[in-house]
């Protein structure tokens, strides 16, 4: 984390993973920098209960004091009502995967409420 805090300056970070543990730790050892929860929300099932549902991933966000939850990008379209009930649990909604590069599902992730798309 010194090594973060050393050569990011002024650049925006932030810090994510799809392992729940590791999200925790990361929000514990540090407050200047945001901390994601990845999530493919159950597209592969893991013995951790918490990497395989939206619920899960919800209650690891809130309880762990995490700022967000990334998604797979077409989970959203999947599940619009998603982008509704992160947005109603206070935390922040990323999205990642390739339509990301498709101008029209970035247009439309705008309008329903994404905030971010990292890259």
């Amino acid at each position: 984390m010194k090594l973060v805090y050393k050569y990011a300056q002024e650049r925006p970070v932030m810090f994510s993973s799809f392992q729940p543990d590791v999200a925790l730790i990361m929000k514990k050892l540090q407050t200047k920098y945001p901390v994601y929860f990845l999530t493919n929300r159950g597209t592969e099932i893991f013995d951790d209960v918490r990497m395989n549902s939206l619920e899960e991933a919800k209650k690891l966000a809130i309880n762990g004091g995490l700022d967000g939850i990334v998604f797979e990008v077409k989970d959203i379209f999947r599940y619009p009502s998603v982008v509704r009930e992160i947005k109603e649990s206070n935390l922040s909604l990323l999205t990642y995967g390739k339509l990301n590069n498709v101008p029209e599902a970035v247009h439309v992730q705008y309008l329903m409420g994404v905030e971010g798309l990292p890259s």
